[in-house]
């Protein structure tokens, strides 16, 4: 378990006046940070790194320590919350998917902080695992608005649908980022699923299907989609892009 100290501030929208402002901040030092999420109420906050543990804290705090507590063999990759907050779900390198209990991971985040430390609360066990992707490294998911399913990419260039509950795979299409798949993510309405991957493409599929169907594919000829992301009207579509030299466009 490790300890991290002040380094990032956390910016959260004023939606009344329409600005931002302070809500909390922490730190990160040591192994890097992969990525960090909030579930919908506001109430929790996950960060993961890269070494394979994972913080869950009160997004309510106004400083935090962050104790972190190791959930997966190899890198963090990915991890979201379910709608209501009660569950979280999280993937990695190591080819595994994982499904938590979040008041779990608070406790350990609270005995750890009450103790500065020194505590030694259980470790917080995972609800449900499974081998994922056949032994390829899970390199990202987005769980469904309504949080019912929960899509994941992988090294060997396949996306599955998974049910969020459960587990329990739905559908899987081969072959969608020959390379690999680098990112995905549902449209705020849930009907489309968008993917990029190694191949320099992204893809919108259709997610109201049982086996979605490929809607459209825009290929960019410059670097890796790392990442997508839909405005919050669904009607546009945002793309990470690795240039040749490494940078995001």
């Amino acid at each position: 378990m490790f300890t991290r100290t002040l380094l990032t501030f956390l910016l959260v929208a004023a939606i009344a006046c329409g600005q931002t402002r302070e809500r909390g901040k922490f730190s990160l030092q040591g192994e890097p940070a992969t990525l960090m999420g909030i579930d919908v109420p506001g109430k929790n906050m996950l960060i993961a790194f890269g070494g394979g543990s994972i913080c869950v804290f009160s997004a309510e705090q106004k400083i935090v320590s962050l104790y972190t507590f190791s959930i997966h063999k190899k890198a963090v990759t990915g991890a979201g919350f379910l709608p209501d907050g009660k569950k979280y779900i999280t993937c990695s390198l190591d080819g595994t998917l994982r499904l938590w209990d979040t008041e779990e991971a608070r406790k350990h985040h609270k005995a750890m902080e009450d103790s500065k430390g020194d505590g030694k609360p259980e470790v917080p066990k995972p609800l449900l695992s499974v081998s994922a992707h056949s032994g390829f490294g899970v390199t990202c998911l987005s769980i469904s608005p309504d949080g019912k399913h929960v899509a994941t990419g992988a090294s060997d260039g396949t996306i599955k649908i998974w049910d969020a509950a459960n587990l329990k795979q739905l559908v899987s299409l081969a072959a969608t980022h020959p390379g690999g798949v680098k990112a995905v993510q549902y449209s705020p309405d849930g009907k489309v699923l968008a993917s990029g991957g190694t191949d320099k493409t992204a893809k919108l599929w259709d997610a109201s299907l049982e086996k979605p169907t490929l809607l459209h594919k825009t290929a960019l000829q410059v670097g890796p989609v790392n990442a997508v992301a839909f405005s919050p009207d669904g009607k546009q579509l945002a793309r990470a892009v690795a240039s040749p030299r490494n940078r995001a466009s």
